[in-house]
């Protein structure tokens, strides 16, 4: 990849995303304040163009609208409603956590939290910031937002997914899943990076403050994401391999700053594996020295994994975490249960996750059923879910995903919008999930996704590449990754530069 102006943004704190108010920014620079949800269209009179408007502007949402306005434009207004001023996108943003996000801000002219504006695409189409959808009247399609009603012709959503903490620890008062999001932070929620922001506030102190006291030990917590809920039931589950690859990156971190006195654990209530992409996590961890056997971690080794465990409560004031763990016999049969207590010092908590109210409160139903081989809701005509706010169709939810699917949706839109059916093949769709792993970090590894259709049901198969030495990690794999970062950023109209070898050149 040559040099070329990619994600030249500000950097943002955690503070500056705390914003209030309700204005907008639309094409002609107009400000748009207040609430009114009396009239059938007073955010945007309707005019002859069909309109399509999408609610979320995440990479699925952006991906859709873009899609649409530079294939279609001249035929469709399209309008983006999003509830917060500016995106975090986390792929790649773990990047930052391995040095300072000053240092890398200076090599490689990123944004020092991976946070994009709306406003150079705002010159494009419309786009509503600050914009909370709160209702509709799907029948008459009319949306209902804190900035009036708009009406459409055509519906996407795309809000991505939602945090499900209460369901996870029911007993908890508010006070205490307030804690949680801000003490424990996952960073894998749509808020315009504030927990990312708080997370990678916590993890510098946490450096700091080994470096400053070398005989002290610390010890970080990082919990993935549960894949069965308190009845055994499944979750929904945004990017199994964040943990893996936060866990590895910051492993990466700790070694490259020659502390010997953090330590990682890494729950998860699997059984001897890792999760999504366990071979290629579990070689790396070995080769780089930090965890030379998964199964029988030693006080040498940086990354400890504790198998078959779950969360069952937190001490926020003592800083201990209580877990139960599943004894597992030979025959992999769960024989008993051990109640066990933790402290710790940082701790990355990645919870259940849900559907978007949204969802629910427009659709009458959390998991809205979609029609056969198509994102359009089968229940509501020219009403489309996109992306992680999905949880019917077969296709993985993932950004990559939801990109690749944009392309496609595009032509079942347009045919919405014309009144027709056009027939598209989801199973063209692409998946390619990337993890950072290396101590550069230039290196990478990934899973790829093809998909076939066999009586209406997609089908899709996973490989994880390796060369031909049967090494996973590979520095082409990071480049790709960049690139990716990069059509990212060309969504919301921000770049910096890219050297040789792609941005996660270190």
């Amino acid at each position: 990849m040559k040099r070329r102006d990619l994600f030249k943004v500000a950097g943002i704190s955690a503070a500056a995303v705390a914003l209030s108010g309700c204005t907008a920014t639309t094409t002609a620079g107009k400000a748009l304040a207040g609430i009114n949800t009396r009239a059938a269209d007073d955010l945007y009179p309707k005019g002859d163009k069909k309109r399509l408007v999408v609610v979320g502007g995440g990479i699925g949402g952006m991906s859709i609208a873009s899609n649409i306005h530079n294939k279609y434009g001249d035929q469709v207004e399209v309008i983006v409603l999003e509830q917060n001023s500016r995106f975090h996108a986390c792929p790649g943003s773990n990047i930052l956590l391995t040095k300072t996000a000053s240092q890398y801000v200076k090599e490689a002219s990123a944004t020092s939290t991976w946070v994009f504006d709306y406003n150079k695409k705002q010159s494009e189409f419309n786009i509503v910031t600050n914009c909370t959808v709160t209702g509709g009247d799907i029948k008459n399609k009319v949306i209902h937002t804190t900035q009036g009603n708009i009406a459409y012709d055509t519906l996407v959503v795309a809000t991505g997914i939602a945090h499900d903490a209460k369901s996870q620890f029911p007993t908890w008062s508010q006070e205490k899943l307030r804690r949680l999001k801000y003490e424990t932070p996952s960073a894998m929620m749509a808020d315009a990076g504030v927990e990312w922001s708080i997370m990678s506030e916590r993890w510098e102190a946490l450096i700091q403050q080994a470096k400053q006291n070398p005989s002290k030990g610390y010890v970080l917590v990082i919990n993935a994401t549960p894949k069965t809920n308190l009845t055994g039931g499944k979750t929904l589950r945004r990017c199994p391999p964040a943990a893996g690859e936060r866990t590895t990156v910051l492993a990466s971190r700790i070694k490259k700053e020659n502390l010997h006195n953090i330590k990682i654990k890494y729950m998860t209530e699997l059984d001897g594996s890792l999760g999504s992409k366990h071979g290629a996590f579990k070689q790396s961890w070995e080769a780089l020295g930090y965890c030379k056997d998964i199964l029988n971690p030693t006080s040498s080794d940086i990354i400890e994994p504790i198998f078959n465990a779950r969360i069952k409560d937190v001490d926020f004031d003592k800083k201990v975490i209580t877990y139960a763990q599943n004894r597992i016999n030979s025959d992999l049969e769960v024989v008993g249960s051990d109640m066990k207590a933790m402290e710790y010092s940082e701790a990355i908590i990645m919870v259940y996750q849900k559907t978007p109210a949204i969802i629910e409160t427009l659709f009458n139903d959390s998991n809205v059923k979609l029609s056969a081989g198509s994102f359009e809701c089968k229940d509501f005509k020219d009403h489309f879910v996109l992306g992680d706010s999905q949880t019917t169709h077969q296709l993985p939810p993932s950004g990559s995903m939801a990109m690749s699917i944009a392309g496609i949706m595009a032509g079942e839109v347009i045919g919405s919008l014309r009144g027709k059916k056009n027939a598209v093949d989801y199973s063209k769709a692409s998946n390619t999930c990337f993890s950072l792993v290396g101590e550069n970090p230039n290196e990478a590894i990934s899973v790829s996704h093809t998909f076939t259709v066999n009586k209406g049901i997609v089908k899709g198969k996973g490989h994880v590449p390796k060369n031909a030495q049967g090494i996973y990690r590979d520095g082409t794999i990071a480049d790709a990754q960049a690139a990716w970062i990069y059509s990212i950023g060309a969504l919301y109209g921000n770049f910096g530069t890219v050297e040789e070898g792609g941005v996660l050149n270190a």
